[in-house]
């Protein structure tokens, strides 16, 4: 038998090397991009995480890498929707094939049918229940988006958005009290989780000062608005569509003040 030993130089590749060379790059390029993406938003520079994300999308298109490719669109379609762009995110996410939060977003362009199609048409976990509640209750299906909520809640790491959006459930139904109190522990809950800037405790301060005009606490409410108006503006700008709605709720307290007591 023949024995093989090290001669001291490398076999011979069975194809030329280059033939490897470049789409090994384009990947190692798109994965640094996507990483970069991710890194960027972390530090609040979003134009340049959107700028990353884009890249690392444009380079996994050349790889044939689904996986990946899936998850760079979806981190694209997420800065997307949190800079206001939904229309963007839309495609963004269809394209991804990513139901959850494509079905977020045809809901916040008030496409009900369509968002209650894809999201129902993905497996009922927490997270889908929980975006079926928001769903429901936007629609004035009161008790459906309760008993969403309640399923979604067997999902420890939901219980901050869910409380939030039992919050807003209870506003809507005219349950001040009860709203106030799942305010409070949604705000508290992301406060730790997430951080006193992050965009979590800025909607959570933006719900809670609703719930506190609807109360008559103008001078509470007035306070939570202003904290999630200055989250808003701090991490996206003045003319993001969150900080918008914030000085028109900050306005309403002040036409509640000029009026007297609500």
């Amino acid at each position: 038998m023949m024995a093989l030993t090290w001669t001291g130089r490398p076999p011979r590749p069975p194809f030329p090397l280059h033939a490897a060379v470049g789409p090994l790059r384009i990947v190692a390029q798109a994965r640094r991009s996507h990483r970069r993406a991710l890194r960027l938003w972390a530090a609040d520079r979003h134009m340049d995480a959107f700028a990353a994300a884009v890249e690392a999308v444009r380079l996994f298109e050349r790889t044939g890498r689904s996986t990946e490719l899936t998850a760079a669109r979806v981190t694209l379609g997420d800065l997307q929707f949190q800079l206001g762009r939904q229309e963007d995110a839309v495609e963004t996410f269809r394209a991804a094939e990513a139901l959850l939060p494509l079905g977020n977003c045809l809901r916040e362009l008030g496409q009900f049918d369509e968002a209650e199609a894809v999201l129902t048409a993905a497996p009922p976990d927490p997270a889908i229940r929980n975006a079926l509640g928001v769903l429901c209750k936007d629609t004035g299906r009161y008790d459906e988006a309760a008993a969403h909520y309640a399923a979604a809640l067997a999902d420890p790491g939901l219980h901050g958005v869910v409380h939030h959006n039992l919050a807003g459930l209870a506003h809507a139904r005219g349950r001040h009290e009860e709203a106030l109190i799942a305010a409070l522990t949604a705000l508290v809950w992301h406060a730790r989780e997430r951080g006193c800037g992050s965009p979590e405790v800025a909607a959570d301060a933006a719900v809670l000062g609703a719930i506190q005009l609807g109360l008559g606490r103008l001078d509470e409410a007035a306070a939570s608005l202003r904290r999630a108006r200055d989250i808003w503006q701090g991490r996206y700008g003045r003319d993001h569509y969150e900080a918008r709605l914030c000085r028109r709720a900050l306005a309403a307290v002040e036409r509640a003040r000029q009026s007297g007591p609500v």
